[in-house]
């Protein structure tokens, strides 16, 4: 991986499936889509977890962080990024949401 490439995994959702390796997770920054889900059953986070390649504490965001600014996602054209969304409606309600929030609106 060059510096400066996303890496933008879709596919795998199961903790036995996956679409980057160990490296791929150890020397990018890692984002997910929703910490709850991605520690609960995706490959692409647990696999690297257990063999020691990465720790929670390196998966540094999730979607809602993101979108807020409550952390940076690229901070430099050098940084490779990692962002893993294991896929599901949820991610329709977390964008909705943050959208009502920045419009200062609140979900019924």
């Amino acid at each position: 991986m060059r510096p400066g490439v996303h890496l933008d995994l879709v596919g795998g959702y199961t903790p036995q499936t996956r679409e980057a390796d160990d490296n791929a997770a150890k020397r990018a920054l890692v984002f997910v889509d929703r910490r709850e889900s991605a520690f609960d059953g995706v490959g692409d986070i647990l696999q690297p977890i257990a063999s020691g390649a990465i720790t929670t504490s390196d998966v540094l965001g999730d979607l809602y962080d993101l979108s807020s600014g409550t952390v940076l996602g690229r901070r430099s054209a050098s940084d490779i990024t990692f962002f893993k969304n294991a896929g599901g409606g949820h991610l329709d309600l977390m964008t909705c949401e943050t959208v009502f929030q920045q419009l200062g609106t609140k979900l019924t």
